[in-house]
């Protein structure tokens, strides 16, 4: 009967589900049975995001009385959040409620659903969705960052930590660390603000290329910082190889120069242009000019000078220091002498070398000089300057004389008293200057500060310093002013011929073509050997009748060989340097005792060496240097045999050492070495013979 009624009141097609036909229903609701929803459980919950909610969402659906409505289908949805509601429709039971889970979306704070029946006010549940546990780091800026080794990426490195759902976690404490590359970090950890960010300052490393930091956090997976470290500006040039090389004169080394380019922390540097020089007579460089490759490395190939001795090529990158490469062409040398304190000696081809001190010039390498003491110590054989070529040397006390090839006599080192016969050379030559007069001679003999020679028609001349009459000319005796010093070359005893000639410390000696000898200068120590101890301003006869084929004079004695190989000294013997087993100064030539025969006699400052005509070496006189060779420094008085089993053509003396040429033409010194004069690139005495620098 009613249902007909509320077809007359509702209007066609009109459908309110939430109203329900009650005519069926007898004694209960008279009319219409009108339903609602309310909420029974579940509702301000609090989760955290992305979990389920402990307890079901529960609405009931009751009519107007109150009693239950049973299978009634209520429709859920999520209002805001995210999240899911399972299932997303569900029916009432018969006690009229219906529920569904609830997993919350991964948005912090409030999230709601919605149960919803068709024609009935909804019902919203409430929860709050709180951050989970920091399960994420995730790199918020800073990463891939590019700057120069040792100084600060241009940016902080910023981590951000949050839970699975991307929501930040404050006041977690991160740990940075650098894992590559070196480098320091401002803070090893920072704690993250409200929005979850922690930062530090980076320093990079001094290694060129990636480094990289580690930020970590107890229980979440590191996270990793890269950047490039550039190299900074080139600073610095080092030789890598191909330094301290030897080779022949005018041949390529067999490793090239290489050198690396780097910044101050080594790291290498390319692109960089490599200008390379031999420096002096050092020769030449192919390629010139180099560019250094991406290990910072450039190398060229050296072809050395015309000449042994020691080169040097400087390598040159813009306004870095440069790096210097020392290289020797070797030489083979065919005649050593000694002077005062220093060496010389001729290679195959002629060219001299000198080593030693070089305060006065005496060198003749062409630098500037001026100066005494070990500074000036040059302590291998360096090529003297003027690319002359010699048939012989001879060295003085303070310069050094020589024969070009043509017989054209040149001198340098000290001048002060014309002892170079130059007037052009000044007070000192650093490089040979052509003796003055035009003469070319056969022989050629430095004293200690004049000097002597000997023309190929036999003649004999001297200049230089006349203070005692050494240099010969002075008839009477009578030096005057005029007459102290020579700066060019006078005859003495110009009617006679002679066969040699030797200049002293400050006294002279000759031969006549017919052997005898003949003496002139200071004579305190008997050195001239007439018998006497008076000095003569013009050559003496030496006393004895001595028929000699050589003549040697030291700083007061003298020595000669006759043409039986007898070796006979006369002069100052304080040191054994007369060689006749005593220390009793001779005024006339004695036999060197031992019965030994020579072929060539040298006299030094107070020792004196011979060679036999085998080749052994003997020296006696003075040894406290190891000028004599044995290995000791205990002076002899009579000869003691050179150490060391080696075979010589000939020696040279000095003031306090001894050199010689083996006959398989390998130079040798001993003896002194405060100046270098043993070439062999120390300065360190010798007692026995040491090999002298640059030889094969």
């Amino acid at each position: 009967m009613y249902s007909g009624i509320i077809r007359r009141l509702l209007p066609a097609g009109l459908a309110i589900p939430a109203v329900l036909m009650a005519g069926c229903q007898s004694g209960v609701i008279s009319g219409p049975r009108i339903v609602a929803l309310s909420e029974v459980s579940g509702g301000q919950q609090t989760g955290t995001v992305g979990g389920q909610l402990p307890l079901p969402l529960v609405i009931k659906v009751a009519d107007q009385g109150g009693n239950p409505a049973a299978g009634i289908t209520i429709s859920w949805r999520v209002l805001s959040g995210g999240g899911l509601v399972t299932p997303s429709q569900s029916t009432t039971g018969a006690d009229g409620t219906a529920s569904v889970t609830f997993r919350l979306g991964n948005t912090l704070g409030e999230q709601r659903v919605e149960a919803a029946l068709s024609g009935a006010q909804p019902v919203t549940f409430s929860a709050t969705a709180n951050a989970a546990p920091a399960s994420q780091l995730i790199v918020s800026s800073g990463d891939n960052q590019a700057g120069t080794v040792g100084s600060s990426v241009p940016a902080p490195l910023v981590v951000k930590t949050a839970d699975a759902f991307g929501n930040a976690k404050s006041g977690i404490t991160v740990v940075f660390s650098v894992t590559q590359g070196g480098g320091v970090l401002s803070a090893g950890a920072a704690v993250t603000g409200a929005d979850g960010l922690a930062s530090v300052a980076w320093t990079l490393g001094a290694a060129a290329g990636n480094q990289q930091v580690t930020a970590t956090v107890s229980g979440v997976p590191p996270l990793s910082f890269n950047a490039t470290a550039n190299p900074g500006p080139a600073s610095k040039v080092t030789v890598l190889s191909g330094n301290n090389q030897a080779a022949p004169p005018g041949t390529s080394l067999t490793d090239s120069l290489r050198l690396k380019v780097t910044d101050q922390f080594d790291n290498p540097i390319k692109d960089v242009t490599i200008v390379w020089t031999a420096l002096g007579d050092g020769g030449s460089t192919n390629p010139a000019v180099t560019v250094t490759n991406v290990l910072g490395v450039a190398a060229t190939q050296w072809t050395l000078g015309a000449t042994g001795g020691p080169k040097s090529v400087r390598a040159v990158a813009g306004s870095l220091a440069p790096a210097t490469f020392s290289a020797a062409g070797t030489v083979v040398f065919a005649q050593l002498v000694s002077g005062g304190r220093h060496s010389c000696g001729l290679d195959e081809g002629g060219v001299a070398y000198c080593w030693g001190f070089n305060g006065d010039g005496q060198l003749g390498m062409g630098v500037d000089v001026g100066g005494a003491g070990p500074v000036f110590a040059t302590p291998q054989p360096m090529a003297v300057a003027g690319a002359l070529t010699f048939s012989l040397l001879n060295g003085g006390a303070y310069h050094t004389c020589g024969l070009t090839l043509s017989s054209n006599p040149y001198c340098w080192g000290k001048n002060i008293d014309g002892r170079l016969g130059a007037a052009s050379a000044g007070t000192t030559a650093n490089a040979p200057a052509h003796v003055d007069g035009g003469q070319v001679f056969g022989s050629i003999r430095a004293g200690g500060a004049h000097t002597c020679s000997l023309t190929q028609g036999g003649r004999v001349n001297c200049w230089g310093a006349n203070g005692e009459g050494q240099v010969g000319v002075v008839l009477g005796g009578i030096i005057t002013s005029d007459s102290l010093t020579f700066g060019s070359p006078v005859p003495v005893m110009p009617a006679t011929i002679f066969s040699d000639v030797s200049a002293g410390g400050l006294h002279s000696c000759a031969l006549t073509s017919g052997g005898a000898p003949w003496c002139w200068g200071y004579n305190t120590s008997g050195q001239l050997g007439n018998a006497t101890t008076i000095g003569s301003t013009f050559p003496v006869l030496v006393s004895g009748g001595l028929s000699l084929v050589s003549i040697t004079t030291g700083l007061a004695h003298s020595c000669g060989l006759t043409a039986a190989g007898a070796a006979w000294c006369w002069g100052t013997n304080a040191n054994g340097e007369l060689g006749d087993g005593t220390i009793l100064l001779r005024t006339t030539p004695v036999l060197v005792s031992g019965g030994l025969t020579f072929a060539s006699i040298a006299a030094g400052a107070s020792h004196t060496c011979g060679v036999t005509p085998a080749g052994v070496a003997y020296c006696w006189g003075r040894n406290n240097s190891g000028q004599l060779g044995d290995g000791t420094t205990g002076s002899a008085t009579g000869p003691v045999a050179v150490g060391s089993g080696l075979l010589f053509g000939a020696l040279g003396t000095g003031d306090l050492h001894t050199c010689g040429v083996t006959t398989g033409r390998v130079a040798y010194c001993w003896g002194n070495n405060q100046y270098g004069q043993l070439g062999d690139g120390t300065q360190t005495n010798r007692t026995l013979p040491t090999k002298v620098s640059f030889q094969p």
